[in-house]
């Protein structure tokens, strides 16, 4: 024992520096990147896209690389209402629609929703302490947790560290993450959390070191069970079908994790514990937000949408490994960049292979997580290959998922698996790995091929060299499943993603340009007087609502609220075009004065109010309208010229000889 020192008995003092290298890289690099993010101001919004300038030439601020316009419902829609919580403390909506809290996992205040969103929270000390830090805090906290927790969660699942960073590195580097604002990591980073919390606080209960510390442990044990249990109640927020596809796999693993040994008393009261703390808070969030609630299930689309398992195409199963002309701006022939993106599915037929032989040196619990990871993920490659039919309708949560988003995530499942096997399945050798290597290929190919369909500008030669680089890489990782291959890979990884995002340092026009003081200037007046301002365009709803304006535009992304709606429509006939969630609210004024407003769906997700400015009903209070064409009717007053998007605005007041109905 005189030469134990610092290290434990039955350890070397050379696992003794692996674990404090491992705490430095799991815990200290990702905390001290997050404080250089969060001082820095730094975020990956498009809020500094065109449309969000004062003027697009002229932009304030610093952003490395280009905001895309296809993701608006990033940047029009998510960020600026979090941009409103940080200029009034709360969430704000258009007064047509019900509450967006829920969906965009916002507190405002409210005990449930604060606990269920904690770190949302930090939106609502914007009156205190600089926006742009608390944004970039807010942003980058899903990574942060992420790196924390999916590390050490994997490793109990039987992942080596390197592989449990490789998977850390193939989820934040799919091509669906970084197209889609990074929405799939923050749901994979609830899920993490939440399940390492578990099974933190299954071992708190069974490791009590001696009778008298029992009592404190198992306090702890609880907390940790019910904050875990709290962060997947989450899995009933935001985006409904990824959290299935992309966090319930993980769930699934940590059950069957916690279950699979004796004693099973433990696990069960940690399982309940956290099941019945996270049901009550995701309860009290609900009938905090009640009216958002009921809009969603009330709306024709998305609340009584209902799917069944269909064969998507390759491409959209195997395809990822081929979408990096789209940083390039290469576009597909149908739907648009981020709707064709996935994650990298071909993981789990690597995955499959390394498995043939079983998990040599694992323990029982070990091989349930696995066989969890490996049935879920099976079960969603099932969804979007095959044709479930009426079946398939009536299948409780599943029929909530369309199939082409189960494409598009079905490899995130497929990576927790691969981490798992490829740290815990015989090492292969050189030549054994080649196997790997080629059915990788195989599968690469047969997606890129079939990519081609729907992006002719993917030439055959760039197929060929992608798959030369899958195979190699695979190879590589098979063979040496270490640090020094996994930092290789992930620099591979980040070629096709690294344009995709911008990297912006502040909140850009949105809060120091001339337009973001008049806005501002404007919702303080506006919610003073109780009174709501409209616009008739997107990113000038946008400005307004960022600077927490009241309004009649904007979003609608829960449900409407059809009392309003009804001062509009009274009988009903254009509810098919505003009974829907997840749209934008604009309005066309008219030059001609009409009978009654007339309210038209433009495209999917774009509802547009076409009214003369005097025949807005009263009873909505609209106080203000921004135009970018002049009016000249005797309801309005011109109070200010303003710059937006590069376009001349034009704000007008609504005064009392305005015909509105009442």
């Amino acid at each position: 024992m005189s030469e134990a020192g610092a290290t434990e008995v039955g350890t070397s003092p050379t696992d003794g520096n692996r674990r404090s290298w491992g705490f430095v890289a799991g815990i200290v690099i990702p905390l001290a990147l997050y404080v250089v993010v969060v001082l820095s101001g730094a975020s990956l919004s498009s809020i500094g896209v065109d449309g969000l300038r004062e003027d697009p030439g002229d932009p304030r601020g610093v952003q490395w690389g280009a905001a895309r316009e296809i993701r608006s419902d990033e940047y029009l829609t998510q960020s600026s209402h979090e941009l409103a919580v940080l200029a009034t403390g709360r969430s704000t909506h258009s007064l047509l629609a019900r509450g967006p809290d829920i969906t965009f996992q916002i507190s405002s205040g409210q005990l449930a929703e604060s606990v269920l969103f904690a770190e949302n929270n930090l939106l609502r000390l914007g009156p205190l302490l600089p926006d742009a830090q608390l944004f970039a805090a807010v942003r980058g906290f899903p990574l942060l947790l992420l790196a924390l927790t999916l590390p050490p969660l994997l490793r109990r699942f039987g992942a080596s560290a390197s592989t449990s960073w490789l998977a850390v590195a193939l989820s934040i580097l799919a091509p669906v993450t970084m197209w889609w604002s990074l929405t799939p990591v923050r749901l994979l980073s609830h899920a993490s959390a939440g399940c390492l919390f578990l099974l933190l606080a299954h071992e708190h209960w069974v490791q009590a070191p001696n009778r008298s510390r029992t009592p404190l442990r198992r306090a702890g044990a609880l907390a940790l069970a019910a904050a875990g249990g709290t962060l997947l109640a989450r899995f009933g927020t935001n985006y409904v079908p990824w959290y299935i596809t992309i966090g319930l796999p993980l769930v699934i693993a940590t059950g069957l994790y916690l279950v699979r040994e004796a004693p099973r008393r433990a696990a069960f009261v940690v399982l309940g514990v956290g099941a019945a703390s996270g049901a009550a808070v995701l309860m009290a969030t609900f009938l905090q937000n009640r009216p958002a609630i009921e809009a969603t299930l009330n709306t024709l689309y998305p609340g009584q949408r209902r799917e069944t398992g269909v064969m998507a195409d390759a491409w959209a199963i195997l395809g990822a490994p081929g979408l990096h002309q789209l940083q390039d701006g290469a576009a597909p022939v149908i739907l648009n960049p981020p709707e064709i993106t996935s994650a990298y599915t071909l993981c789990g037929l690597w995955a499959l292979w390394l498995l043939r032989r079983g998990l040599p040196d694992s323990t029982a619990r070990m091989r349930a997580a696995v066989l969890g990871l490996a049935l879920t993920t099976g079960f969603w490659v099932l969804w979007c290959t095959v044709s479930w039919g009426s079946f398939g309708a009536a299948l409780p949560g599943a029929n909530l998922v369309p199939p082409g988003r189960a494409a598009q995530s079905v490899g995130f499942g497929s990576t927790m698996l691969l981490a798992v096997a490829l740290g815990r399945a015989p090492q292969s050798g050189r030549l054994t790995a080649l196997v790997p290597a080629a059915l990788c290929v195989g599968a690469t190919a047969f997606g890129l091929l079939d990519l081609q369909s729907i992006l002719p500008s993917l030439m055959t030669s760039a197929v060929v060299i992608t798959c030369l680089v899958v195979g190699a890489l695979v190879w590589l990782l098979t063979a040496y499943p270490r640090g020094l291959s996994v930092a290789v890979a992930c620099l591979v990884l980040l070629h096709p993603v690294a344009q995709v995002n911008p990297v912006l340092f502040g909140l850009g026009d949105l809060r120091v340009s001339d337009s973001a003081r008049i806005a501002d200037n404007l919702a303080d007046r506006a919610r003073a007087e109780g009174r709501f301002v409209a616009a008739d365009s997107t990113t000038t709803s946008a400005l307004l609502v960022a600077n927490g304006a009241p309004m009649i535009t904007g979003w609608q992304i829960s449900g409407p609220n059809e009392q309003q709606w009804r001062k509009l429509d009274p009988d009903g006939k254009y509810e098919g075009a505003w009974n829907r969630g997840v749209s934008y609210l604009t309005v066309a004024f008219e030059e001609q004065r009409t009978s009654e407003p007339v309210i038209a769906a433009l495209v999917a997700d774009v509802i547009e109010i076409r009214v003369h400015p005097c025949e807005v009903p009263r009873s909505l209070r609209v106080g203000w309208i921004v135009t970018s064409t002049p009016h000249r009717e005797r309801c309005l007053k011109l109070e200010r010229k303003f710059r937006w998007s590069g376009k001349p605005q034009f704000l007008y007041a609504v005064g009392s000889d305005a015909r509105g109905q009442g």
